[in-house]
């Protein structure tokens, strides 16, 4: 469950980048990763309840950054739900249950093309 570098230029934070060390950096991350599509991220590998990711209501937090010469490190939270996938018989009563899944992902953003690899944080 290790990196994720999906395609180049998949995951970019051009705008992350330039608010680095200013105040808005923390809103800027939030709002550019929460832009991304969630199946870019590890967040089937990060899941406890379900076997499947719904992407249609997910949220990163962001919770901490630390940079070095040549990328900056951050830290975020995400909330998303999952279903437990089985049988899907048209005529199969029982409703899809949504469970509530959080993990934390460590996104490396280079600092100079704002491109990203994503990994899961193991617990």
């Amino acid at each position: 469950m290790g990196d994720h570098p999906q395609g180049e230029g998949a995951l970019a934070f051009p705008a992350s980048l330039r608010a680095w060390d200013g105040a808005s950096f923390r809103q800027q991350f939030e709002r550019e990763c929460g832009a991304l599509n969630p199946l870019l991220l590890p967040l089937r590998e990060g899941m406890r309840y379900g076997n499947q990711v719904v992407t249609d209501d997910w949220r990163p937090l962001y919770l901490g950054a630390g940079a070095d010469e040549n990328h900056l490190h951050v830290k975020a939270g995400v909330f998303f739900g999952s279903v437990v996938g089985g049988c899907s018989c048209a005529d199969d009563p029982t409703p899809l249950d949504v469970g509530n899944e959080y993990c934390e992902l460590l996104f490396t953003i280079e600092r100079r093309s704002g491109t990203a690899r994503v990994s899961l944080i193991e617990e």
